[in-house]
């Protein structure tokens, strides 16, 4: 799959940062849930948005990527 365009409406969003780096988060949430973890669950982009806006690293993750606080 191709890298987000950093250009356009999505950019600095929750959303353009999953898309960007799904892989890595899913890491993140997959540890943190360990056996509970279910793919068909945790893996969908509105609980990866959950991770994102709840989990300290995640958060701190995102804005160092240009998500904006308030967007």
């Amino acid at each position: 799959m191709a890298a987000p365009k950093r250009s356009g409406a999505l950019f600095g969003s929750v959303e353009f940062f999953i898309e960007a780096n799904r892989p890595g988060i899913a890491a993140i949430v997959r540890r943190r849930l360990g056996k509970q973890y279910d793919h068909k669950v945790h893996a969908q982009d509105g609980e990866l948005r959950l991770w994102v806006l709840n989990d300290p690293e995640l958060w701190a993750w995102a804005l160092r990527e240009g998500v904006k606080e308030n967007g």
